[in-house]
């Protein structure tokens, strides 16, 4: 029987982050080898829960089998613990995977590797700083991780594609599952280019557990962690307190202290995660081999009062002030226009921007603004795009064949132009020009 039914039916008896995995794994040489034990021998091991042993007591087979078929029908590879090529920096944590679904190739990376995190009711400023932090760390050479979330993490992966380079996304539940349809392409995209992974089973539904369990995977699978922008209490703090457990480095860019959706960002700097303004910051700390345990302050502890100091993750990230939002729009108008106030507009030592009272910015004609961004800011791929699709909903293959560019050129495209603001994604794959 293929090893890998057993391993199968061990990760049905167990579940996905099995906290006593680490002891299974120590006292058994292989998943074969629990199955064939008698139920007292795994009792007397200590190493499973009253729930898992009365699971571990049935010895069929048949339902692994089924998900080894289902898994080789739908293109997925699985991975298990003693698998050569499961990797390393998961042995190495708490808890790691018994197994790991994948979609694509997972890369075997040997230079920095940056999990990318944040909120997912992410502002403007903030998807278009992870999406560049993504882009230029990927054109160095980094191997960006994150989640597949809407949101930072979305942007995070669009940076990577948009640089040529691989990207890992790492799902909170089976990778079958139709979690965020409006994502099923860029997920098709990161598979042909990289991994779409999980330790959940192709088709296990998506609940609020399975997420945070994902977390400590996107961490151990990266050298240190980025948070972009995060609430109080942001289901991205899990990470960051993952791998500050993990004694991996963790970065978060600062950001406007009018921005609630920055508060747990800064909050992670004054705990003493590294600040990042810039992705030479964390080129930089590489280089420099900075990585032991002592290079960071934070520790998990603080960063879970941090999360948890008040409300549910929704209500945090949607209650921002009148005043805040205000702000926020000042400055995603000025990023996206690449256009400065004049100096006596910027509130001082404030960090925000302040109503503009004198000297307001000329309101530029549409066509002149257009031609301006296709100039300036567009290749020429995105350009050919942006003039054939119109406010009538089209996917990639329809442009494909209304602009003769392949496919890769179009979703390229798509990527650049949705990120500058030109066009809006609609439903599974649809897009209409803003």
């Amino acid at each position: 029987m293929d090893k890998l039914v057993y391993a199968l039916w061990l990760h049905t008896c167990l579940g996905a982050c099995y906290p006593r995995i680490k002891s299974i794994l120590e006292q058994y040489k292989d998943a074969e080898q629990v199955f064939r034990s008698d139920v007292n021998e795994l009792k007397l091991s200590g190493a499973f829960t009253p729930k898992a042993l009365q699971r571990a007591s049935v010895k069929n087979t048949d339902y692994a089998k089924k998900l080894l078929e289902r898994s080789n029908s739908l293109g997925y590879q699985i991975l298990s613990y003693s698998d050569r090529n499961y990797p390393d920096s998961l042995r190495k944590i708490e808890i790691p995977p018994l197994l790991l679904f994948v979609k694509g190739k997972l890369p075997k990376h040997e230079g920095l590797k940056v999990a990318i995190v944040g909120t997912r009711e992410a502002t403007i400023v903030g998807r278009q700083l992870s999406f560049e932090f993504g882009y230029n760390l990927s054109k160095n050479g980094a191997l960006i991780v994150s989640g597949g979330a809407e949101g930072i993490d979305t942007a995070a992966h669009k940076g990577a594609l948009q640089a040529g380079s691989k990207t890992v996304c790492v799902l909170g539940c089976g990778i079958n599952y139709p979690y965020l349809m409006v994502n099923a392409p860029l997920r098709e995209q990161i598979a042909l280019h990289g991994a779409v992974i999980s330790e959940f089973t192709p088709d296990a539904a998506a609940a609020g557990y399975t997420f945070p369990k994902r977390n400590r995977i996107i961490s151990a699978l990266s050298d240190c962690t980025l948070v972009v922008e995060a609430g109080k209490g942001s289901g991205s703090l899990i990470t960051a307190a993952e791998a500050a457990g993990q004694k991996k480095t963790v970065f978060a860019v600062p950001g406007s202290i009018d921005n609630e959706r920055a508060l747990g960002s800064n909050q992670l700097l004054a705990t003493g995660a590294r600040a990042a303004v810039s992705y030479n910051d964390i080129l930089k700390w590489y280089n420099s081999r900075e990585r032991s345990s002592g290079q960071s302050a934070v520790t998990k502890d603080n960063i879970e009062k941090i999360r948890t100091t008040s409300g549910t993750v929704l209500e945090r990230e949607s209650q921002a002030s009148e005043k805040s939002l205000e702000a926020m729009k000042n400055l995603e108008r000025i990023y996206r226009n690449k256009t400065k106030l004049p100096q006596e507009n910027v509130a001082k030592g404030s960090g925000s921007v302040s109503k503009i009272t004198e000297k307001p910015l000329k309101k530029e004609p549409k066509t002149e603004k257009t031609d301006n961004l296709c100039t300036e800011l567009l290749t020429e791929s995105a350009k050919t795009v942006y003039h054939t699709i119109s406010e009538t909903p089209s996917d990639a293959d329809s442009l494909r064949h209304r602009t003769g560019l392949d496919i890769n050129e179009v979703l390229s495209a798509l990527t650049e132009l949705e990120m500058q603001g030109l066009v809006t994604m609609h439903g599974f794959g649809k897009y209409t020009r803003k």
